[in-house]
């Protein structure tokens, strides 16, 4: 499904955390490419100093360090690792490689603080989930939530009738069964006029029999795509507190979602509650992309 994976680092301790997850969902025989960038040093106005010279070679030779580390972290994987070093804009730079090498994925954390870049918190992130063309999975560097080992106990996958958001279910069923984990659908119901940005009129509240055939026409359209066992969750409430708290319960879930990204001619529902998941949530974020084209299986 992923074989071949692009893992931007920042040099901190927390931003290798996506090392882990990249191992989980990488094939067998998966090329890892480990990236990272050294940004031109600014002053405060945001204009480019000269004469840093030194401290740009010192950076640079601090991240090839961190980046043999990690390769090395990974040897006996059975995975080909390769690393490079580029200068630049982060989220630049990581979606100019991102094109150049097409990867299957790209796997980040939202931020670094302590790394040499000091990206600034889910800023990077978010310019890859936005622009890039392809699967993202967003990790949160939240040490103290991680379990050890790293383990994924279930896959989320949020739905809310639309074909978009159902393209997210044959990956969440491939990663399931090689997990041997329970997929889960969830759906919220009401206050969707919040999250999308059409008004209320345009967001009737539907009756408890309309909502049971919502429900029923979700789950049925999930058991037909993907032709497996699935459960399903209601939650209610505006999407982003809904899931956000309902996560909150489940941290060794990954929760898989499809987007369509800001290239694309106006923003979608789905979108949004990526975007703000990311920011709201403590577990990883697997964001695929509608316009993209079927990661291998």
């Amino acid at each position: 499904m992923f074989s071949s994976i692009l893992v931007p680092l920042d040099g901190s301790a927390l931003s290798e955390r996506a090392l882990a997850y990249t191992t989980l969902l990488a094939d067998p025989d998966a090329s890892l490419t480990l990236l990272a960038v050294v940004e031109p040093a600014r002053d405060l106005t945001g204009y480019e100093l000269a004469n840093h010279v030194e401290e740009t070679q010192r950076i640079r030779a601090h991240l090839s360090q961190v980046l043999s580390t990690a390769s090395e972290q990974l040897h006996g994987s059975g995975h080909a690792v390769h690393t490079t070093v580029r200068t630049g804009d982060a989220g630049a730079e990581i979606l100019a490689c991102a094109t150049e090498m097409a990867p299957d994925l790209i796997v980040l954390t939202t931020h670094g603080r302590t790394g040499f870049l000091r990206w600034v918190e889910g800023s990077v992130a978010q310019t890859v989930l936005r622009h890039a063309q392809l699967p993202v999975l967003i990790v949160q560097p939240d040490m103290d939530r991680v379990p050890t080992p790293l383990a994924i106990d279930k896959i989320v996958v949020p739905l809310d009738g639309s074909e978009l958001a159902a393209r997210a279910l044959p990956v969440a069923r491939a990663l399931a069964r090689r997990h041997d984990v329970p997929l889960e659908v969830v759906r919220v119901l009401d206050n969707w006029s919040e999250a999308t940005g059409f008004p209320p009129s345009a967001c009737v509240t539907p009756s408890a029999a309309e909502e049971n055939t919502i429900g029923s026409q979700v789950l049925g359209t999930a058991t037909t795509l993907i032709d497996a066992p699935v459960t399903e969750r209601e939650l209610r409430g505006e999407p982003i507190t809904a899931l956000a708290e309902y996560l909150a319960l489940e941290p060794n879930a990954l929760v898989i979602m499809t987007a369509h990204g800001r290239s694309e001619s106006a923003r979608y529902p789905t979108d949004s509650v990526a975007e703000g998941l990311v920011t709201h949530t403590h577990v990883p974020l697997l964001i695929m992309r509608a316009s993209a084209p079927h990661t291998k299986r």
